[in-house]
């Protein structure tokens, strides 16, 4: 729930390298930050004003069949499943898992493999929590489509303990390029963690980017989650067992809820109420959303090989100070990370040039230091 929601391994760091299939005893939570209730009134009002524009018709018409188109961009660090070159088939069934469960409680979503992009960056693979600089220049360079498309990053978390997290749908608008969920490896189908791995925390992630909260939203305050039949509830369940943790407040914890933080065979369902929040979260933000992430931020699979453009040397040479000709690709950079376009003009930015405009660098004189950088060709792209 929340602007944006990050399933967390509260206990604990993982091994070297973060394979390990030893796991702590302790429940795996989300550190997602809670929306203010500001900004929940605000996302809610936005939405009672979209359904009230429409006919019941019209949105059954809009929500009857969905198809989101999915871009899975897989980092990793070797070419071993453990290194995040994680198999074709885990990635399908995935995927079939997804669909299976929205099938299954009448959504009217369904996901479609659109595109696999395997990106080889062990800065990225390791390093990519929320809010840093790693998975903000992951997102940048890779993000493609408009709202209506989900994006996905697989990845492994060195230093913290996370499942993953995801942006919301009210988020898009004022940040396009951050949309999407990063994915820990080890909670895809046979991943490392094995309490985590039968695909559904892929699910809990969807339903954040598809706009539901968790079912512990604002503990046993109101509004909650936003969602009528789902009881209020003061914090996640860590297993099975019914409970009433707001006992002033109707119901029983919703432990089997997708949404919830039980173990995986509880994360069993989508209640009508929450099938409902996401149509309607889909109309207002995403369906007529489309604004695409602007086309330079399309990766390229341009060959280092080809033709450079005419001004390729002084593109590496000098960074931002180029004739207008070059302006294209000195833009790209530039929207890829501030610090390129004034005038940091250092190694990191010359191959973030090679890599997305297929440019050959030769070696160089920035600040004082000869570099070397190398465009890369990208069915695996290295960054």
């Amino acid at each position: 729930m929340r602007t944006t929601s990050v399933v967390g391994l509260v206990a604990g760091t993982l091994a070297l390298l973060g394979f390990s299939s030893a796991q702590s005893s302790k429940p795996y939570g989300c550190g997602s930050s809670t929306p203010s209730l500001e900004d929940f009134r605000a996302n809610e009002a936005k939405v009672e004003s979209t359904m009230a524009r429409l006919s019941q018709l019209r949105v059954e018409e809009a929500t009857t069949n969905i198809t989101v188109p999915v871009y899975i961009h897989a980092t990793y660090q070797d070419n071993t499943k453990a290194g995040g070159y994680t198999p074709d088939e885990d990635i399908l069934e995935q995927m079939s898992i997804l669909n299976t469960f929205h099938a299954n409680f009448k959504t009217g979503f369904s996901f479609i493999l659109a595109g696999l992009n395997r990106v080889n960056s062990a800065a990225w693979f390791q390093n990519a929590t929320e809010g840093g600089g790693f998975q903000t220049h992951m997102k940048r360079q890779l993000r493609v489509g408009d709202a209506r498309t989900l994006n996905i990053y697989t990845v492994n978390f060195t230093n913290v303990r996370l499942q993953g997290y995801s942006t919301f749908p009210d988020h898009y608008a004022g940040d396009p390029l951050d949309d999407g969920i990063v994915f820990n490896i080890g909670s895809l189908p046979s991943g490392y963690l094995t309490e985590h791995n039968d695909g559904t925390t892929m699910v809990h992630e969807v339903g954040h980017w598809l706009g539901l909260y968790h079912t512990f939203q604002f503990g046993c305050l109101a509004p909650g989650d936003g969602v009528d039949d789902t009881p209020y509830e003061a914090t996640p369940a860590t297993d099975c067992m019914p409970r009433d943790s707001c006992p002033d407040q109707p119901g029983m914890d919703p432990v089997t809820n997708i949404m919830d933080y039980g173990a995986d065979d509880c994360d069993a369902v989508f209640t009508p109420g929450q099938v409902t929040r996401m149509q309607q979260q889909w109309l207002t933000y995403r369906q007529n959303n489309n604004s695409p992430v602007p086309p330079n931020e399309t990766p390229t699979t341009k060959d280092p090989a080809a033709t450079p453009p005419p001004c390729a040397h002084d593109l590496c040479t000098f960074g931002p100070k180029l004739d207008p000709a070059c302006n294209w690709c000195v833009e790209l950079v530039g929207n890829l990370d501030i610090l390129c376009i004034n005038n940091f003009w250092d190694r990191y930015c010359i191959e973030k040039v090679g890599t997305k405009c297929g440019i050959q660098c030769p070696s160089t004189t920035t600040a004082g230091k000869t570099t070397t950088s190398t465009a890369v060709k990208s069915t695996a792209s290295t960054v």
